[in-house]
């Protein structure tokens, strides 16, 4: 009898740990849904469509940036549970002034398709580039890479990134009630049974 009461309460606590341990914690962007348009000469303007991705191991888009006729990539941008990093894979220029226009936009805009909202961005120090500008919505962060030289082959811009945490619905508080009560009645008849049979 003292086995089965161990067992319950094993059983007991990793369903505790399974349900409570995600309450709270940061929700990242591993396993979101992400999308990358690279934007020239303005924000109206769509020189390359990246695409979209899932966010996990590996570079999420190896070949960013790369327009008909661009003969190579000239950078990549990888997101991570916390980062995008836009590595340079050539050593280019941002060009702030292209006549017969003007620039006020040369970089790229990432939006989140599917995941927690974004809360704040920031560059990170470990950065080995500089960037012109940046900004966030709870859905995208903007990248301005306009005017700026690129320092050498494989420099990185890192912007640290922070989203909301995990808070369940109602619904699911719900659910996790009905579940323990279940489980609290199952036990409440099995001890009775057992009371029976002695």
């Amino acid at each position: 009898m003292n086995n089965r009461k161990g067992r319950a309460y094993t059983l007991g606590a990793a369903l505790v740990a399974l349900v409570y341990g995600p309450i709270g914690a940061s929700a990242g962007l591993l396993g979101d849904e992400v999308g990358l348009i690279d934007y020239f000469p303005d924000l109206s303007t769509v020189y390359v469509d990246d695409g979209t991705a899932t966010v996990g191991p590996g570079v999420e888009f190896p070949d960013a940036g790369q327009g008909i006729g661009d003969p190579i990539p000239y950078e990549s941008v990888d997101v991570t549970d916390t980062q995008i990093i836009l590595k340079e894979l050539t050593d280019v220029f941002y060009s702030s002034t292209d006549p017969p226009y003007p620039v006020t936009f040369n970089g790229y805009v990432l939006t989140i398709l599917s995941g927690a909202p974004i809360t704040g961005v920031s560059v990170d120090p470990a950065s080995t580039e500089s960037v012109a500008a940046f900004s966030s919505t709870p859905t995208s962060v903007s990248i301005n890479m306009k005017g700026i030289k690129i320092p050498f082959t494989g420099a990185e811009a890192i912007i640290d990134v922070t989203t909301a945490t995990v808070v369940p619905e109602s619904s699911t508080w719900a659910m996790m009630l009905l579940g323990f009560a279940g489980l609290a009645f199952a036990g409440w008849r099995a001890r009775g049974r057992v009371r029976l049979a002695d």
